[in-house]
């Protein structure tokens, strides 16, 4: 990204003992690495069988593979959602539903709501449609992409004064200008 004048956050997609899927954002690699070490504890010590599951592979900026992980990944973390949100924004990053409106790992269908004390500012959402319960809440929409190929099958355009979370944090709300749209429509609501 910086090869190529591209802004970014660091991220981590995680998942609840309540098979939530959550979104962690983080303004630099260390914090990102450091939330990411501490809640690796919280992974179940299940092996990952590559001839089911697949490669769980690291690989570097030249695509050569560094390390093989050999934990399962798609297992539920030992941590509530209310825990791992805390553990997120304790950390200095912003926590967001991931495709709350997807059948399966979504906020909505796990849970059947979204919990008020939790008190997101931010949800992403899969579909075009804002689902009942999703209502109010700033909205990404991003490509979820698990292969190169789906990137960018969604997208999602954030006015900000410059990339980082706490300025994601003021779009949600539409501070100073800043937004969170797609396609002219403008969403927001109460602060992270």
């Amino acid at each position: 990204a910086r090869k190529h004048g591209l802004s970014f956050l660091y991220g981590i997609e995680l998942q609840s003992q309540e098979e939530v899927h959550l979104l962690a954002y983080f303004d630099d690699a260390r914090d990102c690495t450091l939330f990411s070490e501490e809640v690796y504890r919280f992974l179940p010590e299940v092996p990952n069988v590559p001839e089911y599951f697949g490669d769980q592979v690291v690989v570097d900026v030249d695509e050569t593979i560094v390390r093989i992980e050999p934990r399962l990944l798609l297992n539920s973390l030992s941590l509530t959602l209310e825990e791992l949100v805390a553990r997120v924004r304790a950390c200095g990053g912003l926590a967001v539903p991931a495709h709350a409106d997807r059948e399966g790992f979504g906020i909505i269908y796990q849970l059947g709501f979204i919990p008020s004390e939790l008190r997101f500012s931010i949800i992403e959402l899969d579909g075009d449609e804002i689902p009942p319960g999703c209502e109010g809440y700033a909205v990404l929409r991003s490509s979820d992409a698990h292969y190169p190929e789906e990137i960018g099958r969604r997208s999602t355009l954030l006015a900000l004064e410059q990339v980082s979370v706490e300025e994601i944090r003021r779009a949600a709300i539409g501070e100073g200008g800043r937004t969170i749209s797609r396609q002219g429509e403008w969403y927001g609501r109460c602060s992270d």
